[in-house]
């Protein structure tokens, strides 16, 4: 049993040191909070839920940059609007200059990051103004 949890510590170690632009304090206490206790004895259990965190706040890093763009709406506005959207051919953002062609990862990364599933989605943004 000890060797299953210095064998995860390893692995651990190794995912902090390659990925040191993850806020790790975040994504360690998101892993240890989905596990339970007969998890905590499975090394495989950890890892797989330390991925799917990881893969979650990476898609998460990815929307945010890509939100920092010219002509693309704040992360937040581009959440409110997409569970706002009922099916439009554009997504309306409140309050903010957006448009232009909406990217097909955004929709990726939405499913990822924000557990969003949009069938059809819009492919340009319209601002509200």
């Amino acid at each position: 049993m000890k060797e299953d949890y210095q064998q995860t510590y390893d692995i651990a170690v190794a995912v902090l040191e390659k990925n040191p632009r993850t806020n790790l304090n975040h994504l360690i206490l998101e892993t240890i909070a989905k596990l339970t206790n007969d998890d905590l004895y499975s090394s495989k259990a950890v890892l797989q839920c330390w991925a799917d965190n990881k893969k979650r706040l990476m898609s998460k890093d990815w929307l945010m940059h890509y939100c920092n763009g010219f002509d693309t709406p704040s992360y937040n506005a581009l959440i409110e609007s997409v569970k706002q959207w009922r099916g439009d051919e554009y997504l309306i953002i409140q309050n903010e200059d957006a448009y232009g062609t909406i990217s097909s990862d955004v929709w990726y990364h939405l499913s990822i990051a924000e557990n969003i599933q949009i069938e059809n989605p819009p492919t340009t943004f319209s601002c509200s103004c």
